[in-house]
Parts: structure tokens; C-alpha cells; sequence
């Protein structure tokens, strides 16, 4: 066996087991420990804000790394707790920190003499677009954990296995079949039609007055 070869399979190997440990991780902390899975959904979170914040700023989209990581990280034990007030106090508070943020750094560095107001314009944009797009989306996921089985309703930790085992298939399927253009395209539409038929299925199990707000957030899941 050549040394590219086992260097191959080593990885393959490697990331097999790292795969495995995820998932066990994943599956148990979702059946038995809640806290444990709300902590391992703001680390994604924050990990991911970090990284897509610094994606933007590659094409000149500034956002505050630090405080939109932190944030981030946040939303999810404030919806965890609070349930969906403080989900939506929170994403607002921390759209809003990351202006101001922004803005500061833009006085104090004089930069705001070096940017036109629709760049500026465009960080706050890319700030709230960050926030939006990953602890808002995520944090559905703690409302549902919390949601126990009331009213012939399913638990809500049974909704969040059901949309990542059936994202997981369509990954794993598409692959499988990457070499039919046709059906790749077929089964990516498939697998994101039944996401968001769960994802829709999911506001309807939370009983909660900013009813019309879970919806409204769910939708850009």
C-alpha cells in the first residue's frame, strides 16, 4: 500500500469515528440531557458566527467578530429558559449591540470618513443578516427541547432527530448518487422539501402566544 493510500484511509478512518462520537454526543444529549445539547447548539452557533462573519469581511462586509460570536452563543440558553420572549429580546438586544459596536469602532477609528454611508449601511445589514441566519434559526431547536409531550403532541426533542436524520439520509444519498446530475438535484429538493415540512410541523407544536413570530422565523429555516 502506497503512502498516499494510507494517509487515505487513515482519514477516512479518523473521520468515521469523529463522525460516530458526534453522533452518539448528539443523540444523547438530545434523549437525556438537555442542558448538554443547548451547550453543544451554542458552541455550533458561535463557531459558525466567527466563521461567517469572517467570510464577509472578505468582501467588505464588516461584522464584529467578538461580540456577534458571544451573542451567538447566548441566544441559545436565553431560549433554552425563557422560552420565546427572551429568544426574540435577545436577537433584537444583540442586533442592536452590534450597531452601536460598530458604530463606535467607526468613530473612534475615523473610519466612518473612509467608508460611504451605504457601506455602513451594510455592516449593520451584515451584522443583523448574522445573527438572523444562525442563533435565530438554531434557537428553535431549544424551544423545541424544552417542549414536552402535552395535548397528544409530540415531544419536541422527536422533531429535532427527525430533521437531522433526514438531512444526514439526503446528504449521504446525494453522494451516493453524484454522478446523476439529474437525480442529485431531484433528491437535494426532496431532502429540503421534507426538512422544511418538519421544520413547519415544529411551530405547531409550540404552544405559545408569538406564535406568528415562531412561524415567521421559521420560515427561513
Amino acid at each position: 500500500m502506497s503512502t498516499a493510500e494510507t494517509k487515505t484511509s487513515r482519514s477516512l478512518s479518523q473521520s468515521v469515528i469523529f463522525g460516530l462520537i458526534l453522533g452518539f454526543t448528539f443523540l444523547g444529549s438530545v434523549l437525556f440531557i438537555k442542558e448538554l445539547f443547548v451547550a453543544l447548539i451554542a458552541l455550533a452557533c458561535a463557531a459558525g458566527a466567527w466563521e461567517l462573519s469572517t467570510a464577509l469581511r472578505q468582501k467588505n462586509w464588516y461584522v464584529p467578530r467578538i461580540p456577534v460570536t458571544a451573542g451567538s452563543a447566548l441566544v441559545m440558553p436565553l431560549a433554552y429558559i425563557g422560552g420565546e420572549l427572551w429568544q426574540w429580546l435577545g436577537v433584537l438586544a444583540i442586533v442592536a449591540a452590534l450597531m452601536l459596536w460598530r458604530g463606535v469602532q467607526l468613530v473612534l477609528s475615523h473610519a466612518s470618513f473612509k467608508r460611504s454611508f451605504s457601506e455602513i449601511i451594510r455592516d449593520f445589514s451584515a451584522a443583523a443578516f448574522v445573527v438572523i441566519y444562525l442563533p435565530l434559526t438554531m434557537s428553535f431547536a431549544a424551544l423545541l427541547i424544552r417542549e414536552p409531550a402535552h395535548d397528544e403532541v409530540v415531544d419536541g426533542k422527536f422533531w429535532i432527530i427527525t430533521v437531522v436524520v433526514t438531512a444526514v439520509l439526503t446528504c449521504l444519498v446525494e453522494s451516493w448518487v453524484s454522478t446523476q446530475c439529474f437525480l442529485r438535484s431531484a433528491l437535494r429538493s426532496l431532502g429540503k422539501a421534507l426538512e422544511f415540512q418538519c421544520c413547519s410541523h415544529w411551530h405547531l407544536q409550540l404552544d405559545s402566544q408569538f406564535g406568528y413570530l415562531n412561524y415567521l422565523g421559521g420560515l427561513v429555516l
